[in-house]
């Protein structure tokens, strides 16, 4: 039954199905947009709060004062983790904080009762 569909339906099916293309030209076309970094991250929506802070994580990141604005409180804003482990905080398309990623300290292997016994996988 195979060989019947890979030698004699499916060259049929092709030859009375296919179509040759209007233009010989290719389908893909360079990426001329913004930051691929902005898209590909994870996105969070966020209310500010009465500090001028947003809540992130168990943490709370600052949003500094800048020419537009004296804060957001109570504001929606995006904010967007990276491949590294960086923040960013947005309003619209404007970048209004940045922060380094955050180091978390290694966890050591606790070490066995018995020297001689080896871990199991």
């Amino acid at each position: 039954m195979n060989a019947y569909l890979k030698d004699v339906y499916m060259p049929a099916f092709n030859d009375e199905f296919s179509v040759k293309p209007a233009m010989e030209a290719k389908a893909f076309v360079q990426w001329f947009g913004g930051s691929l970094d902005d898209i590909l991250c994870e996105q969070y929506e966020r209310t500010v709060n009465k500090d001028n802070t947003v809540s992130f994580e168990g943490g709370s990141l600052q949003i500094p004062s800048d020419e537009y604005r004296n804060h957001y409180v109570k504001t929606r804003i995006r904010a967007h983790r990276y491949i590294d482990g960086s923040l960013a905080l947005f309003h619209g398309p404007r970048k209004l904080a940045e922060f380094p990623p955050v180091q978390k300290e290694k966890v050591s292997k606790p070490e066995l009762p018995f020297p001689g016994l080896k871990a199991m996988k």
